[in-house]
């Protein structure tokens, strides 16, 4: 007994075995409240969800229709005119698979394509499948193509769902640098991996040093001046998600058209997309 009595003035002390129950026990503790958490997140969205699919009000049953009739319309309107001929076929150009069909000079500058609207229920299947071949599946998504005959022809059928314009030398290196991911490659199961950020140069250099490219200047000087391995390399970009405009689209296109008190009669005098070459940079500032 007398070898267990503590001496004067030390202090008090603590089995190891004890301190490592405790530690045991509150790891425990937390790993069973996140996966509580995670639970009851996941029964909510389920629960969420199969309300929606229970219960769909006839007013969106007829806005849908009223939507898709009214892009319908629109796409026609398109094919009866002379200059839209066969719109949808020269896409596949735009691939990384497809062959340049003639080289581009050096002053030509790239466009920068973004989604403004998010809408895909109810939209037609040539938009779905168009907007798909640019990878614009999502919201205030943007890419990089090269303004070609076929790419102006498809941008025509995306006109309320996208805006594109040219970007200066300033806005795609920023673009590159803070919003720039490298696209998942196929796994040997098959599936797509999900993109990367962009932060070795040895990645791009084994992704396309065979092309000259070997670092991300190299990547931003090509993207910039259409060179000729642009579309090699806007593939090798996944599509760059952007913060939506200060005020939504429509404000967004008053301000930068000097009618900011009245974006409403922007909307209605033209669409939300078409070319903006004269503002394109100034609206990525506010989107990077």
């Amino acid at each position: 007994m007398a070898g267990t009595k503590r001496r004067a003035g030390a202090l008090p002390t603590v089995q190891e075995t004890m301190l490592k129950r405790r530690k045991a026990a509150m790891e425990a503790r937390s790993t069973r409240a996140r996966q509580q958490a995670a639970d009851r997140r996941l029964a909510r969205r389920q629960r969420v969800k199969k309300t929606k699919e229970a219960f769909v009000r006839v007013e969106r049953l007829v806005k849908l229709g009223r939507l898709k009739d009214r892009d319908t319309n629109r796409l026609n309107r398109l094919a009866r005119r002379p200059a839209a001929a066969e719109p949808m076929a020269p896409v596949v150009t735009l691939l990384p698979t497809a062959a340049e069909e003639a080289p581009q000079s050096s002053a030509e500058r790239p466009i920068l394509i973004v989604r403004c609207r998010g809408r895909s229920a109810g939209m037609d299947p040539r938009i779905v499948k168009a907007l798909r071949l640019f990878r614009l599946t999502r919201l205030n998504t943007a890419v990089f193509a090269k303004p070609t005959p076929a790419c102006l022809s498809v941008l025509r059928l995306l006109d309320p769902f996208v805006a594109w314009g040219a970007p200066d030398m300033r806005s795609v290196r920023e673009l590159v640098y803070k919003r720039g991911r490298a696209s998942g490659s196929q796994s040997e199961a098959g599936n797509q991996q999900r993109p990367v950020p962009i932060t070795d140069n040895a990645a791009i250099e084994a992704a396309l040093g065979k092309y000259g490219l070997l670092c991300i200047e190299d990547l931003v000087h090509e993207l910039a001046t259409c060179g000729p391995a642009f579309v090699q390399a806007a593939s090798y970009l996944a599509p760059m998600r952007l913060k939506a405009p200060l005020g939504g689209w429509a404000k967004a296109e008053a301000r930068f058209r000097g009618n900011e008190s009245q974006p409403e009669l922007i909307r209605k005098r033209q669409p939300l997309s078409c070319s903006r070459d004269e503002y394109i940079n100034g609206l990525l500032r506010e989107m990077i």
